[in-house]
């Protein structure tokens, strides 16, 4: 499969970000769908695939957003545009992209770490972008909308977000003992953490259908 083109590129990113804001302009979303022809034929093509199996067929753009709303767009497009970025690469570096991505964020619910859920989900989504994209990670990270907790924690800075990705790549690893050193010193309970692992791997490997 050919590289999408840098301007390509540039307006997928441009749709994560705008996502990601904590007031997304749903319009400006749309508009941004409207020039990408290919993005826009796979949204429309998930939301009228068996799985949904609306009375009528979802036809607008505007219409698919709506569906979905903020967070299953961002969820959608996170997911899709992070494939294509990785379009050359094993497809498993994207389920376990995706994989990580949904426990931060479970784990920061488990937290009641509301306002950063979206924050950890992405740091979890990109803990594999300099592999996906054959580029170092600092020099890939200037594109994506990361916190600064997030972009340190990726880069290996110890913080609070650095401690819960160690925790996922334990659990990846079944490396329990310390495992359970990092759930004790995040306040975690350390009998939830299990099913929100097995949770996320579900989530993650649904995304092999999203594109």
């Amino acid at each position: 499969m050919a590289r999408q083109a840098p301007a390509l590129k540039a307006t997928r990113l441009q749709i994560v970000q705008e996502l990601h804001r904590p007031d997304p302009d749903l319009r400006k979303v749309e508009d941004l769908f409207k020039h990408d022809p290919d993005l826009s034929y796979k949204l429309l093509r998930h939301l009228n695939s068996p799985a949904f199996a609306f009375r009528s067929k979802i036809q607008t753009i505007w219409r698919a957003i709506t569906i979905l709303g903020e967070s299953g767009m961002r969820a959608w497009a996170s997911v899709v545009i992070l494939a294509g970025l990785g379009s050359e690469k094993p497809s498993e570096l994207v389920v376990t992209s995706v994989t990580r991505a949904r426990f931060c964020q479970l784990i920061g619910q488990e937290l009641r770490i509301k306002d950063q859920q979206d924050d950890l989900f992405l740091m979890g989504l990109f803990s594999l972008i300099d592999a996906l994209t054959g580029r170092p990670m600092e020099e890939t990270l200037s594109a994506f909308p990361l916190s600064d907790s997030a972009h340190r924690a990726l880069l290996g800075e110890p913080n609070r977000f650095r401690r819960v990705l160690d925790l996922v790549q334990l659990y990846e690893r079944g490396r329990w003992a310390a495992a359970d050193e990092l759930i004790y010193g995040l306040g975690l309970r350390r009998s939830n953490v299990p099913s929100l692992y097995q949770a996320a791997t579900v989530w993650g490997n649904q995304s092999r259908t999203l594109g």
